[in-house]
């Protein structure tokens, strides 16, 4: 999902933060979910505080990501 999501062509698709939410809490578990395009990782069992600081904290950094790439491009 990740890699369809960041080959999207249009880059508003492509550049939507991904928030994996996963059971999984192996060292070696995280790279290949970076790896394949998400932007964060969540560990079960998911703290709705959390969720709701890093799911704000993308949103405002996407968006900021965004202004800067249309000012650069003017």
């Amino acid at each position: 999902f990740c890699k369809q999501v960041r080959a999207d062509a249009d880059e508003a698709i492509a550049s939507t933060p991904i928030l994996v939410q996963t059971g999984r809490h192996e060292p070696g578990d995280k790279v290949p979910i970076y790896q394949a395009g998400a932007t964060d990782y969540l560990p079960k069992p998911i703290d709705p505080t959390e969720l709701m600081a890093r799911s704000i904290v993308h949103l405002e950094y996407a968006v900021l990501l965004r202004n800067v790439k249309k000012a650069l491009s003017n």
